[in-house]
């Protein structure tokens, strides 16, 4: 790898528009979700491919799958195969024990889904348009993941990672703001999934600071150093850069509630 990085004149935009084509197939989705059905696994898959269509990744995504692996709840986003595979049934299992409640399965569900699609996204900018912020953070992770170890430890805080976690959660929390049948509860709750992952790797404690790209920067030496003067702070917080010198952002409230108080 590279030992630095200029970040320097490179573009960033909103990469998911929330339309109201979009819109109206996350309020169908999110209430087939609340409902408790085998069968509904069906209708999983045909809005998911509706949803691919709409943000244009037909050319990414040929295949979507469900895993049956209990062990963990995620996705995984396979470039090369262009599949996409949603592994939830230990998320469905622990709805069903009523230890998680509807509206938090809607909502890592969702977070899930859209975290992979995300990954699609990073993967169809770095192919195409090498002048572009994600396309450069896509590549660096790419290279930090190679340290299996790191991957495995620290796999959440990997720029490329923090990007799709957040960018879904907003999405999300966007999404619940503009929709006035949603109840309150259901809002409250895509609030605080998005200041878990905003503030996911940030420390603040006696006037020291730990961020993500720091972490794993000190575990693994070779990892390059960015030049990101002119990276605004908004995009900081995305990729888990240091945001400290920016004394307009009120990010933590405390290391244990870990509140945003500002939402970017």
């Amino acid at each position: 790898m590279d030992k630095i990085i200029d970040l320097h004149g490179l573009k960033s935009k909103s990469y998911i528009v929330l339309s109201t084509d979009l819109k109206e197939l996350l309020f169908t989705y999110w209430n087939l979700l609340k409902s408790i059905s085998k069968e509904n696994l069906i209708n999983y898959l045909s809005l998911t491919y509706e949803i691919i269509e709409t943000l244009n990744l037909e050319d990414e995504i040929k295949n979507i799958s469900f895993g049956d692996d209990t062990s963990y709840v995620g996705g995984y986003y396979n470039f090369e195969e262009k599949k996409l595979t949603l592994n939830i049934q230990k998320l469905l299992q622990v709805r069903n024990l009523n230890i998680l409640s509807n509206e938090n399965f809607v909502i890592e569900y969702l977070t899930i889904l859209f975290h992979e699609l995300f990954h699609a996204i990073q993967y169809q900018y770095m192919i195409n348009y090498d002048n572009y912020l994600i396309s450069v953070m896509k590549q660096l992770s790419i290279n930090i993941k190679q340290n299996r170890e790191l991957n495995t430890q620290l796999h959440d805080l990997i720029p490329d990672e923090r990007e799709a976690s957040i960018e879904s959660a907003k999405l999300i929390y966007d999404f619940a703001q503009q929709n006035k049948l949603l109840n309150t509860m259901e809002c409250n709750e895509t609030t605080n999934n998005l200041n878990f992952y905003l503030s996911n790797g940030y420390l603040c404690r006696n006037r020291i600071s730990i961020f993500p790209y720091q972490s794993i920067s000190r575990f693994d030496k070779t990892i390059p150093t960015l030049i990101d003067k002119e990276v605004d702070t908004y995009n900081k917080l995305i990729y888990g850069l240091d945001i400290h010198s920016n004394p307009a952002l009120s990010l933590l409230e405390s290391e244990s509630k870990k509140k945003l108080l500002k939402l970017l």
